[in-house]
């Protein structure tokens, strides 16, 4: 797989292009986003409705689901590298589980530890009624020798705290969609993370908790898909570097509101517009 995209030089975690960013109508920069290899054992060798595959490269985070604007943790922009496993399977009717793990390398050092993350996540989804859907997952991120990543001074330059060397977060998330009116469904996501490993510093707390919850009504396929979602962010529950760019500017000890409208004009072309507004946790 391969895959170019927009961006700045700096800007690992965005997409975004700026009109008269550049200076005299200089030309804008494209970049390698995704580059890897995919393997997958073959069918005829799985139980019936599963699916094992690894990825090795620069590659789509696999720890993203689709049920409301993910981006507590990760921001969506964002094409880890390393290796990862993937498992997929349909163990019963109106039941789905998978589950991924990965180890992805954020920089690369010659004379320390590579700041780097290991991965590990499952969960499922379950449709107790033909139109309800309902889903969970839980993930553990294992973050090591992010002392040398010069990244993680946007932790703390938000709280004052100490940037700790090793980040070991907890997280869980769930979603329900109801289908009852046709042309509008319903989707309720929620989500909470801790940094189990965090301590306090210097009275201040440990600040090691991460929450979102999230509304989405109707269909961009339809009319159009309307959502709203509220994010806390305190300094310590994950590396700064890695959350979203647009709503917390690329920092922690940040709370806010993501409103957005999105429709599909053609197929694989959408229109989506978004409001962000969020403020330092005091």
């Amino acid at each position: 797989g391969f895959r170019i995209g927009s961006g700045d030089n700096n800007g690992y975690r965005s997409q975004n292009r700026s009109l008269g960013d550049s200076n005299n109508f200089d030309y804008d920069p494209i970049f390698i986003d995704q580059a890897y290899v995919e393997l997958a054992v073959p069918r005829r060798f799985l139980p019936e409705g599963m699916t094992l595959k690894s990825i090795s490269g620069k590659q789509v985070n696999p720890f993203l689901w689709k049920n409301g604007k993910d981006i507590l943790i990760w921001d969506n922009d964002i094409t880890l590298e390393g290796v990862g496993l993937q498992l997929t399977a349909l163990p019963a009717e109106r039941l789905s589980v998978f589950a991924n793990a990965g180890y992805f390398i954020s920089d690369q050092n010659n004379t320390t530890s590579d700041p780097h993350v290991l991965g590990l996540q499952g969960g499922f989804g379950y449709a107790p009624l033909a139109d309800v859907d309902t889903g969970m997952r839980v993930s553990w991120y294992s973050w090591g020798s992010q002392g040398g990543d010069s990244n993680f001074e946007t932790n703390e330059a938000n709280s004052g705290n100490l940037v700790p060397n090793e980040f070991s977060v907890v997280e869980a998330a769930a979603y329900v969609r109801l289908k009852q009116i046709e042309g509008w469904p319903i989707l309720l996501n929620v989500g909470f993370a801790e940094n189990v490993g965090a301590e306090d510093v210097a009275g201040a707390g440990d600040q090691s908790i991460g929450w979102n919850a999230g509304l989405e009504v109707g269909d961009k396929k339809r009319i159009a898909l309307f959502g709203l979602g509220y994010y806390w962010a305190e300094a310590n529950f994950t590396p700064a570097q890695f959350t979203d760019s647009d709503l917390f500017d690329g920092y922690t000890n940040r709370k806010g509101w993501m409103f957005y409208a999105q429709r599909q004009l053609l197929e694989n072309t959408d229109v989506q517009v978004s409001l962000f507004k969020d403020d330092p946790i005091e």
